[in-house]
């Protein structure tokens, strides 16, 4: 069984939290961490982001909105061309999946790439892949 739970930033230190995550309906979001505390913290709702229940070629877990990078081969015809891809994580109702403009991973591919970010910390990272 998949380990639920979520990370977010803590809107006091700007530090992730990791654990259980509840947004209300006003747009606040606390998140209960792992830690044996078991403390609650406040944090920015924008950057709550669900684990996939996955984790990277290098053991690294994957969450909602990782930016992840990976090596892909497109087939051009006769010749080979090696292209290094990032893309977005989204996880929605149990499905994973990661886009670039041209190719995509789903599911347990997306832990064929490395993360190397997040698109709250990193987004221009996007710009640096293809």
């Amino acid at each position: 069984m998949r380990e639920i739970k979520f990370r977010g930033k803590r809107v006091d230190t700007n530090e992730w939290v990791y654990g259980v995550a509840t947004i209300f309906s006003n747009g606040d979001a606390i998140i209960l961490s792992e830690s044996p505390q078991r403390t609650m913290h406040v944090v920015d709702a924008e950057t709550v982001g669900q684990y996939t229940g996955l984790k990277d070629k290098n053991g690294k877990e994957i969450y909602e909105g990782d930016i992840i990078e990976w090596l892909a081969m497109p087939n051009l015809g006769v010749a080979l061309k090696i292209v290094l891809w990032r893309a977005i994580v989204k996880y929605s109702h149990g499905s994973v999946r990661a886009d670039a403009e041209k190719s995509y991973l789903q599911g347990s591919e997306v832990k064929l790439g490395k993360v190397i970010g997040n698109i709250h910390e990193n987004s221009e990272l996007l710009k640096g892949g293809d």
